[in-house]
């Protein structure tokens, strides 16, 4: 299956959910509602609500509540572009202008806020208290990776360890739950939840690895925002992670500064040492072996449609170039 036929074969769920998402855009504030729409219309791909229904219908549900769960993944994480993008002082999303760089950082803060709250409404209208509780650690844990992101910014000395676990929590977080929290509807859905929770969160390492690769090799018409933005925000990525470990010492240190001072000046001169290290291999190589071990972890669910989707989306993870 390609994303296409994938999303033809759940067309009608992504439908009803992106239905569930315009209505919750709703606001008496016309601001608000103008922002939300902006970005919600910006070309996402859906690819976490995918996840959440795909894994809803691999476990045979027949109910209704996935399209609410994957709704309110996709506003989560529409909420928390609009602030990664202001954190980042981005001026370019999926392609098109970010909504801060058109409606100013104090708007695009408060809409992700309304966005924030919005999804928690849903969720108290969803009446299930544990997965009422499964997102609201989510939602922490994505706060706190943007933190510890924050906070490595401009530190060549970052580990891969360290890395790991930024995109764990930044990430991964969020394509984990939309691969649990289907199992939290049906008491006979919880004996897979150990497997589709470990499937979400290894395509979750394996999408954000590519996202750190695809930095050093796409353009901005392409990847939808702007090549070096990395670079430029002092993020020590795996590619740059292992090129500092196998440079000179003359190129070590070019890498060091430009990390330290956000020098995108040095991006070409960066970008090449990436390539003379083989670190872009070193890099599609470790989101491989993360998408092998997605693969692996449902390899025993019922033999499905849907099943076969999540194993053909999680080779696509590897195979995108935006």
């Amino acid at each position: 299956m390609n994303l296409k036929t994938i999303r033809k074969l759940i067309d009608p769920d992504l439908q009803v959910v992106e239905g569930l998402i315009r209505e919750s855009l709703k606001s008496k504030v016309d601001l608000t509602q103008m922002i939300g729409e902006y970005v919600v219309s910006s070309g996402g791909k859906r690819i976490r609500a995918m996840l959440c229904i795909l894994s809803a219908r691999s476990l045979n549900y027949q109910g209704i509540a996935h399209h609410l769960l994957a709704a309110i993944i996709e506003i989560i994480h529409t909420a928390t572009l609009l602030h990664d993008d202001v954190v980042d002082a981005s001026n370019l999303r999926r392609g098109n202008p970010s909504a801060n760089a058109i409606y100013g950082n104090m708007a695009s803060v408060l809409c992700g806020d309304f966005l924030y709250s919005k999804a928690f409404q849903l969720m108290v209208d969803l009446g299930n208290i544990e997965i009422l509780g499964e997102l609201a650690q989510t939602s922490n844990t994505l706060a706190e990776g943007e933190m510890l992101q924050l906070k490595s910014c401009h530190n060549p000395n970052l580990t891969t360890d360290e890395y790991f676990a930024i995109i764990r929590q930044k990430t991964g977080g969020l394509f984990e739950a939309s691969c649990k929290i289907p199992t939290l509807l049906e008491p006979s859905f919880t004996s897979w939840s150990k497997n589709l929770t470990n499937y979400g969160r290894n395509i979750g390492f394996a999408f954000q690895i590519i996202d750190d690769a695809l930095d050093y090799t796409s353009e901005s018409k392409t990847m939808g925002k702007n090549p070096g933005d990395d670079l430029a925000e002092g993020k020590m990525t795996l590619p740059l992670i292992y090129a500092l470990q196998k440079a000179s010492k003359a190129d070590q240190t070019l890498i060091r500064k430009a990390i330290e001072t956000g020098d995108i000046s040095q991006f070409e001169k960066v970008k090449a040492l990436i390539d003379e290290t083989s670190a872009l291999h070193y890099t599609y190589e470790q989101a491989q072996n993360y998408v092998k071990e997605a693969k692996k972890n449902i390899q025993n669910l019922p033999e499905s449609p849907y099943k076969k989707a999540l194993t053909d989306l999680a080779d696509m993870v590897i195979q995108r170039n935006h």
